[in-house]
């Protein structure tokens, strides 16, 4: 988490808000890209190695072969999504990107399947480190096109590594002497049923995420203003790093059925969740101001008032996440698809009315007010199943307070 954060600021203060927006708003597009080549196959192999109804090998195999068979068949496509390449360089280095994220994507998956988390991280975050040196010892940028070439090389380059190290490491430790395999017909039929169920949650969810960074763009073309919208955006999104890690615990117990009643855990894990966003995000209301010019540059003097507008939307997501995993894990998806469905159209329809008008400022509050009708929904559903007030789902009880005040102090020891 660190090191994610830390490579932002190197590239935000290497090349600008202007580059960095643009810089963003190309990865975004790649994003998307890489979800729809995915076809959230993630899903199937977290979820069917979890129960152990998939073997490491066989997972293995499919990972491998479809990274690099999609990402060849993508190069055709990125022309068409706006995407300029430079002949032959160019179609190496989105080859190297996007094969190396599907390859992080999957083997992540399959890692936290095995509820083995520090591992890939470990990988992942000396990597980050890596790049972020890379980028520090650059020569002084001109904030051209040309800076951000580079810096596009060196991160494509370095995701490419965090893919591969991740596939080896996870053959070496789980599939080893076994040798890697293919799964049978049956296999892959189940698991691209489970999987597009899951593509049309995760493509919602990519939409109620991301789909302001286009609008801001298309309606407001200052790219200094998209990369100030995207540092808000990006810094909320670090609220959902932790929330992310439990949600994928919560995934794979419900998964395995390992324990059957896990309301009231998911309950308690919310309760803490919001108690500990909601403290980080004080802090940063109360500093961002000050602090956000400091950390990312002068350039980012204009981040501040959308952060502030983010704030409720963000602490909306993040309580979400171990409800939407204990869905998912139950395979229960289309209880998450609805409610992305009812946040996609309230974030764009206000965006189309708020942008014009408050530009960046505004396309932050129509992506929280998306954010919460998509908590509202969500809880609403729970509550009613489980019987549990909405109260017991975010205020921490005593108990919920002494353990997170025992963890800060063991941290703070």
């Amino acid at each position: 988490m660190l090191s994610a954060f830390l490579l932002n600021i190197a590239i935000v203060r290497a090349l600008g808000p202007a580059g960095s927006g643009s810089f963003f708003y190309v990865i975004n597009t790649f994003a998307l890209l890489l979800l729809l080549a995915s076809c959230s196959l993630e899903s199937g192999l977290g979820y069917y190695t979890a129960r152990q109804e998939l073997s490491p090998a066989a997972a293995t195999g499919l990972s491998m072969v479809w990274s690099a068979g999609t990402a060849t068949v993508l190069l055709f496509f990125l022309p068409l999504a706006g995407i300029a390449l430079h002949l032959p360089e160019g179609y190496l280095f989105c080859w190297l990107y996007l094969s190396g994220s599907l390859l992080i994507v999957f083997f992540s998956a399959l890692f936290q399947a095995k509820q083995d988390f520090v591992r890939p991280g470990i990988a992942i975050s000396l990597l980050n480190v890596l790049l972020i040196l890379l980028i520090w010892l650059t020569p002084e940028p001109d904030l051209g096109s040309h800076e951000t070439a580079q810096v596009f090389k060196q991160y494509t380059v370095v995701i490419f590594g965090q893919g591969l190290f991740l596939a080896g490491l996870f053959t070496y430790k789980y599939v080893q002497a076994k040798g890697i395999l293919m799964p049978t017909g049956a296999a892959i039929t189940r698991l691209f049923r489970y999987a597009g169920q899951a593509f049309l949650s995760n493509l919602l969810f990519f939409l109620v995420y991301r789909v302001d960074y286009w609008l801001v763009k298309a309606l407001h073309t200052d790219d200094a203003l998209l990369g100030n919208y995207i540092q808000a955006s990006k810094l909320g999104q670090l609220f959902f790093i932790v929330p992310g890690i439990i949600a994928t615990t919560v995934f794979s117990v419900t998964a395995s059925a390992a324990r059957k009643a896990m309301h009231e855990p998911v309950a308690q894990l919310s309760r803490l969740i919001f108690a500990v966003v909601a403290m980080g995000l004080i802090f940063l209301l109360l500093t961002g101001y000050w602090l956000f010019p400091v950390l990312f540059g002068a350039g980012f003097t204009q981040m501040y008032l959308p952060f502030v507008w983010l704030t409720p939307g963000i602490i909306a997501i993040a309580v979400l996440y171990p409800y939407t995993a204990f869905y998912a894990g139950r395979n229960e998806i289309g209880v998450n698809i609805r409610g992305a469905l009812l946040a996609l159209p309230v974030i764009v329809g206000l965006d189309l009315l708020l942008i014009p008008r408050w530009q960046i400022t505004g396309a932050a509050i129509a992506s929280s007010a998306g954010y919460i009708v998509y908590q509202c929904w969500i809880m609403r559903r729970f509550t009613r199943s489980h019987a549990i007030a909405w109260r017991d789902c975010f205020w921490p009880t005593k108990k919920d307070r002494l353990l997170i005040s025992r963890s800060l102090m063991n941290l703070y020891k």
